[in-house]
């Protein structure tokens, strides 16, 4: 069985958050098309990744701010 390894990066930054293993399916050619459903997918794994740390954050600054009140 093949695989891909596809980097998680946030947008803007350099430092690699960990990586996605793919399997590639032995029934289809791997081309351009499918190697970008694969960038396709990476990519939006990485901005749900990048919202939830946003998130988390918020999160934080909302505890901070509430215990100064």
């Amino acid at each position: 069985a093949d695989a891909l390894v596809l980097p998680i990066i946030p947008p803007g930054q350099k430092q690699i958050l960990g990586f996605i293993i793919v399997g590639i399916s032995s029934s289809r050619p791997f081309d351009d098309e499918y190697r970008e459903f694969f960038n396709l997918l990476a990519a939006h794994i990485t901005t749900v990744i990048a919202n939830a740390r946003v998130y988390q954050e918020e999160c934080r600054r909302t505890d901070a701010l509430a215990e100064l009140d």
